[in-house]
């Protein structure tokens, strides 16, 4: 109890009277003044105590927060050294690093990405079409996104392109970022997206993209359009990909998951969410997993049954769903008879003994061409 009652103060004060005791500071104070005085000090203690706990809670979650920064260290070691660590020895180092090495472990992980992360665009170049509230929103989610990949196993090595020193988008993403211009693994440049990466390896995100996105090529550069359109104009970051004969594609939003029946609303994405569910999905490499990340329950989308997925898009995502043989269903085999069949094509002769060139196999053996 937080606050205490009198009848508590007084039977105290009277017990420390009985025993002869005498509060310090208190000897010329009349019996009721030190009544109210120790009702005072009871209330300070009991706040005192609190504060003592909301410390120690938050400690708890330092330490928890800690555990998953640590643990995305860890992964991304294991990613560039191809071994695996036991998830027990990952843990233990997890409780064991203080701030300082936990700031170095982000450091280290942010560098890595910007050596050979998967590139990531965010499209800066819509600022005239925006009014400042917008400006200042997608600055916001510019600061979402940066915390994202920070937190993420595998950071992506963004890019902020078109982006002005004098302009307006730059002015409100120092004011609502405290560090913006040393953000670790992002790029800011005021060059056009075309400017830094070659035209054919660009692939630009955009919900009105009639192209479903289900593999990430480390290989090609995703562009996100940084639109904050509180009007939600169709067709705006679509029209500016194809004025410029880019790829286009957009999340498997309606692929995976559907709407829950008599709900409205939209599928349009902030792009901090878009860049969530991209860094859920490089991590995973599974839709059902990342895309509910990103989808706000206010847009009342949830998964599809697996069985309701086409054959290529399940094939795609390695799943097989119950009632689906495997063996036959799709229609590949997958024995070990049937791989040592296969190697063996590799080195199929001719005639004469001498490997056939009309004979060549693709590098997974899964195609085979005369």
């Amino acid at each position: 109890m937080l606050y205490g009652e009198e009848e508590d103060g007084t039977a105290q004060l009277e017990e420390m009277e009985t025993e002869g005791e005498t509060v310090t500071g208190m000897e010329h104070l009349s019996k009721r003044q030190r009544r109210k005085r120790l009702k005072y000090l009871r209330i300070t203690e009991n706040r005192r105590l609190h504060r003592k706990e909301k410390k120690k809670e938050s400690q708890q979650r330092k330490k928890e927060r800690t555990k998953l920064e640590c643990l995305a260290k860890v992964a991304g070691d294991q990613l560039q050294e191809g071994a695996a660590l036991p998830t027990s020895a990952a843990s233990s180092r997890e409780g064991q690093m203080s701030k300082l090495e936990r700031q170095k472990c982000i450091r280290r992980k942010l560098t890595r990405a910007t050596e050979q992360g998967l590139k990531v665009v965010l499209d800066m170049s819509f600022g005239e079409k925006m009014t400042q509230k917008e400006a200042s929103r997608l600055a916001g989610q510019v600061g979402r996104v940066h915390g994202a990949n920070k937190l993420s196993e595998r950071p992506f090595h963004v890019y902020l392109t078109s982006l002005m020193q004098d302009g307006m988008l730059h002015r409100e993403c120092v004011r609502r970022n405290e560090g913006f211009q040393h953000f670790l693994g992002i790029e800011q440049t005021s060059k056009h997206f075309l400017e830094v990466f070659e035209k054919e390896d660009i692939v630009y995100l955009s919900p009105d993209s009639p192209n479903d996105l289900l593999e990430l090529d480390d290989k090609k550069v995703y562009v996100i359009g940084g639109l904050v359109d509180e009007t939600v104009q169709k067709n705006v970051t679509i029209t500016q990909a194809t004025e410029k004969g880019l790829q286009t594609a957009k999340l498997p939003i309606d692929v995976f998951m559907q709407r829950q029946p008599g709900s409205k609303g939209n599928s349009i994405l902030t792009v901090n969410q878009v860049f969530e569910i991209l860094l859920k999905f490089y991590t995973t490499r599974d839709w059902r997993i990342a895309l509910p990340v990103g989808l706000p329950e206010r847009k009342s989308f949830v998964l599809k049954p697996d069985d309701t997925l086409p054959k290529d898009v399940l094939k795609q995502q390695g799943v097989f769903p119950p009632g689906y043989d495997k063996d036959t269903d799709w229609g590949e085999e997958t024995t070990e008879d049937s791989e040592e069949d296969t190697r063996s094509d590799d080195t199929r002769h001719g005639p004469d003994g001498r490997k056939d060139d009309s004979i060549s196999t693709t590098k997974d053996n899964n195609d085979i061409t005369t």
